[in-house]
């Protein structure tokens, strides 16, 4: 039997390919900034909606957050609204494909800050997909650039 996840992975990364191509179109006729401000501006609702969801239906409180908690999540969101602009901005330079390439280095990424933050390591299978997926995305970029 197919484990839900699966086909919950498989709509969300079309979802996501999919809001990568509206907000190229948003790109035309905005700028990269506006383009940028209006992905995070629709996403606020729904973040107020799960808030919501969280207070009316969950019977114990939330969790009080400290300091470090408004530090890290600052730090994290800001680091997603510039990547988000380099994003478009790629995209709007050169192909869908290619920053789409792009972008899909995150595993990569995470698995270096991970590894640089936290000590954390990736075993021998994991950085066979890692290497398998750079390799997936240097191919991408060098197919539609010029040589």
């Amino acid at each position: 039997m197919l484990e839900l996840w699966l086909p919950i992975a498989i709509a969300a990364a079309f979802a996501q390919n999919a809001r990568s191509a509206l907000q190229r179109t948003l790109r035309s006729t905005l700028s990269n900034s506006g383009a940028t401000y209006v992905r995070f501006a629709f996403g606020l609702l729904f973040a107020f909606v799960y808030l919501f969801c969280l207070i009316a239906y969950q019977d114990q409180p939330l969790p009080q957050p400290g300091r470090s908690f408004f530090l890290y999540a600052s730090l994290g969101g800001l680091a997603q609204i510039l990547g988000t602009a380099a994003l478009l901005r790629a995209v709007s330079l050169h192909s869908f494909a290619v920053g789409t390439a792009y972008s899909t280095t995150e595993p990569l990424q995470a698995a270096g800050f991970g590894f640089l933050l936290l000590g954390e390591s990736v075993n021998a299978m994991g950085t066979l997909a890692l290497l398998i997926s750079l390799t997936g995305v240097v191919v991408l970029a060098r197919a539609r650039s010029e040589f």
